[in-house]
């Protein structure tokens, strides 16, 4: 890899990372810039963001039971130490 030039494989590798905004702020404009250079990768950036948006969506819609909500909040507590 050339300073501040991702390949298609290394952009491809940051993506999930960069939907999560889970990148440094170097490694985010490097992606951003190849995203903008190379139609193929950002029709895979298109596709995978469009699957994340979906599946939040679908996971905003799921009730959990009130028993199974506390459960996990209590091991959640316990494992923090409180």
């Amino acid at each position: 890899m050339t300073a501040g030039h991702l390949s298609c494989f290394e952009t491809i590798q940051r993506l999930d990372l960069y939907l999560d905004r889970a990148l440094g702020e170097d490694e985010r404009r490097q992606v951003e810039q190849h995203l903008e250079e190379c139609v193929h990768c950002a029709q895979i950036y298109a596709f995978e963001g469009k699957v994340l948006i979906e599946v939040r969506e679908k996971l905003q819609r799921v009730d959990v039971p009130p028993m199974l909500r506390l459960q996990v909040l209590n091991l959640l507590a316990r494992e923090r130490g409180g």
